[in-house]
């Protein structure tokens, strides 16, 4: 199923070659199905600890979409992370996080106490 809601089929080949992607309403459901089933992607949202800030937790997401095998890997390195405030949203925080190009960002402001 596309992110719109659209149902489709993935035919693959016997050396798992998308072949077709078809029944999606668009263009871009079409190419969501051969690039979730070739290699899935997807967004990283998490968070990180704060020292000295009025939050304990700092909100971070990734700027672009990361293979999806690899959000364990860079959930675990980011557990291990702490960072000081002052801290503004957009911020890049980390960049190339785990080897996949993607940098990453803070979703919210964070002052010093």
């Amino acid at each position: 199923m596309c992110p719109m809601g659209c149902q489709g089929r993935v035919v693959v080949d016997e050396k798992a070659k998308v072949i077709k992607a078809g029944n999606y309403q668009c263009k871009k459901g079409r190419e969501y199905a051969q690039i979730e089933f070739k290699a899935p992607l997807r967004v990283l949202t998490t968070t990180v600890i704060t020292e000295g800030g009025h939050r304990a937790m700092l909100p971070i997401r990734t700027d672009k979409p990361i293979p999806k095998n690899k959000l364990k890997d860079c959930v675990k390195a980011l557990a291990k992370v702490k960072v000081k405030p002052p801290i503004k949203v957009g911020e890049v925080l980390f960049r190339n996080i785990g080897g996949t190009e993607a940098d990453i960002l803070a979703t919210m402001t964070i002052n010093k106490s």
